[in-house]
């Protein structure tokens, strides 16, 4: 029966966000029995606010960027109890979510690794990810129902491919089998999937329990791209296709892979113009005109719910 949580946050430079993540931890007791929070180098203070305002909270201020999976890992050793929940920094977790997901737990031995609802930062009902799908055949890992709205559609518990560690909550003892998230994959990019598919090689389920509420306000919905993520993202997921494609999964992935291809290229070279534009733009002196001209990218990029869509390319 599961009795206890410890709660990871890993966090970079969100203070503000870092500060709702937390207020939404504290109100998970009694299961939760212990948060910590690991601070990946922050330079805005974010270390210092947890520290003055949540002194109960264990505090880990790491010297340097230790990665998503590297941040998780460090986090992990101070955890105790019989199950770890891993949130982003900038995810907030619902009232009864670590009810739900012991109840998952005590009803499902054979189950590893559980992931709730979750939804995007708005509006209130949109849905960003209920599981993750893996087809390595077509070249593509996505958040399922991501830009849908909830209309009861994943209100049953099913198996699901992998979760996402912005909210993936998972039995210690799996976790120390599995020897933790593997720093390969830093900075970040499918470590979560990394884990999953471990786990369930392993003979470990994967489930989705809708019960389970999260929020989880960082998707790349309304940002453009960022040069670095989308290419430590792209040679993640070739990691990801050497460990566990099929020559099958490999033969048809390379029907799609070069439309992939240009779609990360794409992206890349966008990312790196609008960089470069920002930077320009920042140079000179102010100007409302220049100023509104160099939002009108991001504000367009918004419109499209889908836009929140992980796959190897997004």
């Amino acid at each position: 029966m599961v009795s206890s949580t410890s709660i990871v946050v890993v966090s970079h430079n969100k203070r503000s966000e870092l500060a709702e993540c937390i207020a939404s931890v504290q109100q998970l007791a009694p299961q939760a029995v212990k948060t910590i929070v690991v601070d990946n180098d922050s330079r805005d203070g974010s270390a210092d606010m947890i520290a003055s305002e949540f002194p109960d909270v264990l505090l880990i201020r790491s010297p340097s960027n230790s990665g998503a999976a590297g941040g998780r890992n460090l986090g992990a050793q101070e955890a105790v109890g019989d199950v770890i929940l891993f949130l982003d920094d900038d995810a907030e977790a619902f009232p009864d979510s670590l009810a739900a997901i012991s109840e998952c737990l005590d009803l499902h031995p054979e189950v590893g690794i559980v992931c709730g609802k979750t939804f995007g930062r708005a509006p209130q009902d949109l849905l960003m990810s209920t599981g993750i799908a893996v087809e390595l055949g077509r070249a593509a890992i996505w958040d399922i129902g991501a830009g849908e709205t909830d209309r009861g559609q994943y209100d049953a518990p099913c198996e699901v491919a992998a979760c996402g560690a912005f909210a993936l909550a998972i039995r210690s003892d799996v976790f120390d089998a599995l020897g933790g998230f593997d720093d390969a994959f830093n900075p970040y990019g499918w470590e979560d999937v990394d884990i999953c598919l471990r786990a369930r090689r392993a003979g470990y389920k994967t489930l989705y329990w809708p019960k389970a509420l999260f929020r989880h306000k960082g998707t790349r919905q309304g940002r453009p791209a960022v040069v670095s993520y989308e290419l430590a993202k792209a040679r993640n997921f070739i990691r990801i296709m050497g460990r566990y494609a099929t020559g099958a999964e490999w033969l048809s992935c390379n029907a799609y892979l070069p439309v992939r291809a240009v779609k990360v290229l794409c992206k890349v070279a966008t990312g790196a113009f609008g960089s470069a534009r920002r930077a320009g733009l920042a140079a000179l002196p102010a100007s409302p005109t220049l100023r509104h001209q160099s939002n009108i990218g991001s504000v367009a990029a918004g419109d499209d719910p889908l836009s929140q869509r992980r796959d190897p390319t997004s």
